[in-house]
C-alpha cells in the first residue's frame, strides 16, 4: 500500500522480503519498521523526517501541527484472528481518538469488500469495525487486490478512524506490475482536513447529570435524524446531524477534555 497524507509519503507492507531481520531492497535514506513476526511493516520516505514509533508496525507523523498514525497489519489464514483483532484494539485505543489509518492483509471474506461469501473472519472483522466506529475505504465493487492465475481476492483492506477522514480519502487499486500476486493500493488523504481528532468530554465532571436530563428531553426529536442511515444499513454512513446536536448539548454542561 502506498499512502500520501499531509504531503508525507509512506508505504505499508505485508509479507515483505526480509533479510537479517530487516525489510530488504530499500534505499538507506528510507526508514523502516518491521513487526516481530516479519509479516507487517512500514516504510517512511525522506519527506517523513521525524516519525514517532508507537510499535514495530505503527508510526505517528506530524506535519503542520497535525498528527496522524499509520498502522500496518497482516493476518495469516492460519493465525488466531481474534488475537490479532485484540492487538489492534489495544493499539488503536492507545491513540486516544486521534486520526489514524489501518491497512493490512486480513485474509477475511465478506461481500462488503468484494467477496461472494462471508467467512468467520469476515464476520469478526465487521464486528471490529462496528465496535471501533471506524470506516472501511474498500467497497463491495472494489477491484480485486489479489490475482493469481484465475483466482481473485480482496484480502487487502484499508480503514480510517473517522467519517471526516473517509470522506477526504482517495482509494485506488493500481495496475502497475508488482511482481507479486498482490496489487498496489494507493491512498491519498486530503491535507486540508481541518481536524483529525474529535472532542472528548469528561463525563465524570459536574454537569453530566444536567446533560443526561436535557438529552432525554431531545430523544424523540433526534430519532427523526436516523431513518436514512438505518434504511441504508451502511456502517460508512454516520448520522452527522445527530452527532452535531449531541455535541452541542454536551458543550453546555460537560467539561471538554483537552488532554491529547
Amino acid at each position: 500500500m502506498v499512502l500520501k497524507v499531509l504531503q508525507v509519503y509512506c508505504q505499508l507492507l505485508q509479507e515483505p522480503h526480509v533479510k537479517d531481520g530487516k525489510i530488504a531492497g530499500i534505499s538507506k535514506c528510507r526508514k523502516s519498521w518491521l513487526s516481530k513476526c516479519g509479516k507487517a511493516g512500514v516504510i517512511a520516505l525522506p519527506t517523513c523526517s521525524t516519525p514517532v514509533v508507537l510499535s514495530a508496525k505503527a508510526i505517528k507523523i506530524t506535519k503542520h501541527s497535525k498528527a496522524f498514525t499509520i498502522i500496518s497489519s497482516h493476518s495469516s489464514p492460519y493465525a488466531n484472528f481474534r488475537e490479532i483483532l485484540e492487538e489492534l484494539t489495544d493499539l488503536t485505543s492507545n491513540i486516544n481518538g486521534k486520526g489514524y489509518l489501518l491497512g493490512g492483509d486480513f485474509n477475511a471474506h465478506s461481500q462488503r469488500w468484494g467477496y461472494r461469501n462471508e467467512d468467520s473472519r469476515g464476520k469478526q472483522l465487521q464486528e471490529f469495525i462496528a465496535e471501533k466506529h471506524i470506516f472501511l475505504l474498500n467497497s463491495s465493487d472494489s477491484p480485486p487486490t489479489f490475482e493469481h492465475n484465475n483466482r481473485q481476492g480482496w484480502p487487502d483492506l484499508t480503514m480510517v478512524a473517522s467519517h471526516a477522514l473517509a470522506a477526504n480519502c482517495e482509494w485506488d487499486v493500481l495496475e502497475e506490475e508488482t511482481y507479486s500476486e498482490h496489487k498496489f493500493v494507493k491512498i491519498c488523504i486530503n491535507s486540508n482536513i481541518s481536524s483529525l481528532s474529535s472532542a472528548r468530554f469528561k463525563t465524570a465532571q459536574v454537569g453530566h447529570c444536567k446533560f443526561v436530563n436535557l438529552f432525554k428531553s431531545k430523544v424523540q426529536a433526534l430519532k427523526t435524524l436516523f431513518p436514512i442511515v438505518i434504511m441504508k444499513k451502511s456502517l460508512m454512513k454516520q448520522p452527522e446531524p445527530f452527532t452535531l446536536k449531541s455535541t452541542k448539548l454536551a458543550n453546555k454542561f460537560i467539561k471538554l477534555n483537552v488532554t491529547p
